[in-house]
């Protein structure tokens, strides 16, 4: 992919970010700026930038001198899921009593449409996963805490990779369709404790789910890649 001078540098982060997330890019691999210059077909500053971003988002690592794509860690993944199940169990706690209908009807929206808010280009996975963490966000948004709303946000992040891998299963894509249903559904009949105790299942279901991907090999990935434990 080229970029010419007079396209915006976001272009550049978002094709090497997108590479990345689909393994095209394998994690621990050398990401030298002279080597993606000659890849994206873009000068030194937008790819410095590129990479100052998916470092702060924790794509990239520094190795010393070296930026390398991040390795996929299982006890980090296993961290981050615990914790995001504690963080969304509270938000749809504190949400469940100011919902509204208009409110509830978008989650249902996000939470039972692969392709919704999706980008001109993306694959339907991209989509279903776009979707699937803005219902989440929403949800941490709309309790009213704004810190929470921000670690709701900042873990996702780190999981991405993880969920796009695991969203590569039509099954788990339906089975996060039916959870979404429900908690929606707890929501609207105002009953906090089980809107709570459904996030937290459905969180704790999808990050067993995504650590049998990674742990099996990552299954339908064509780069291979090594896990660190």
């Amino acid at each position: 992919m080229v970029f010419h001078s007079d396209q915006k540098p976001n272009q550049v982060y978002e094709a090497l970010r997108g590479d990345i997330l689909a393994f095209q890019l394998a994690p621990e691999l050398a990401l030298s700026e002279r080597w993606l210059e000659d890849r994206y077909g873009a000068s030194r500053t937008p790819i410095r930038a590129a990479l100052a971003r998916l470092e702060s988002e924790g794509l990239v690592l520094r190795d010393g001198r070296v930026r390398r794509v991040a390795p996929l860690s299982l006890d980090e993944m296993r961290e981050a899921v615990v914790f995001r199940a504690v963080l969304e169990r509270e938000a749809v706690r504190l949400f469940t009593p100011r919902a509204t209908e208009a409110e509830l009807q978008f989650l249902h929206k996000l939470g039972t449409t692969e392709a919704a808010n999706a980008e001109p280009g993306q694959s339907n996975v991209e989509g279903m996963l776009t979707a699937a963490e803005l219902f989440h966000l929403e949800i941490a948004r709309l309790s009213g805490n704004r810190f929470l709303a921000r670690a709701v946000e900042e873990v996702m992040m780190r999981l991405y990779r993880a969920r796009y891998m695991a969203a590569l299963s039509p099954e788990g894509r339906a089975r996060a369709t039916a959870e979404h249903v429900g908690i929606v559904k707890a929501i609207r009949e105002r009953d906090a404790e089980k809107a709570s105790a459904l996030m937290g299942a459905h969180v704790e279901a999808a990050g067993a789910h995504l650590l049998e991907r990674l742990i099996s090999g990552g299954a339908g990935v064509v780069v291979p890649f090594r896990v660190v434990a």
